[in-house]
């Protein structure tokens, strides 16, 4: 809410309460239906008239009003207090530093979408000069060759454990006949 809005809240609310108040209040013209001072002097003494309201009590409501308005015054929300909160402008400035930072943000990524791009496209060239067929065929043998070789390490491991075995086995002996 900003403070010209709020500040017509407050208006309507205080001149809503004058309004109520005034039409509590006689005017000059409800006052001719009754007597005046002369036609009181006539008819009334100073104690009938004790019953109505005297001047003395019109000042005391009179100041407790003023004291009212004043307290409405001070619980009223300034300008001073409206600082601390952000305005419309400061709003506004907020919102464009953010579409700005989405819209670099999003040029960066379009570029970098468009780099891998390129480079995608460079990939299928070279995939398109590869011959698939020939680079299978050269998979395969290396395959072969690499199953070769190791079934070729196996048997050389089993035979180098045999070999182990039986000079283990030989030492055995010696040492059996030599009595260690």
């Amino acid at each position: 809410m900003d403070e010209k809005t709020l500040l017509e809240i407050v208006r309507k609310a205080v001149k809503e309460e004058f309004n109520i108040f005034r039409q509590e209040m006689a005017t000059k013209e409800d006052l001719k239906a009754f007597a005046t001072k002369e036609d009181l002097k006539a008819f009334a003494t100073k104690e009938d008239l004790k019953a109505f309201a005297t001047k003395e009590d019109l000042n005391k409501l009179k100041a407790e009003f003023m004291f009212e308005i004043n307290y409405i015054k001070s619980e009223m929300v300034t300008r001073d207090d409206l600082k601390i909160y952000i305005t419309k402008e400061d709003f506004n400035t907020y919102i464009e530093a953010i579409s700005e930072r989405l819209e670099r943000f999003s040029r960066n990524i379009l570029s970098m979408l468009e780099h891998y791009e390129r480079d995608v496209r460079e990939l299928h060239k070279k995939f398109d000069l590869i011959d698939f067929g020939l680079l299978l065929t050269h998979l395969d043998r290396l395959a072969g060759f690499m199953e070769k070789k190791e079934q070729e390490r196996i048997i050389a491991e089993n035979q180098l454990k045999r070999q182990y075995l039986e000079i283990r086995d030989r030492v055995k002996k010696i040492e059996s006949i030599i009595g260690m």
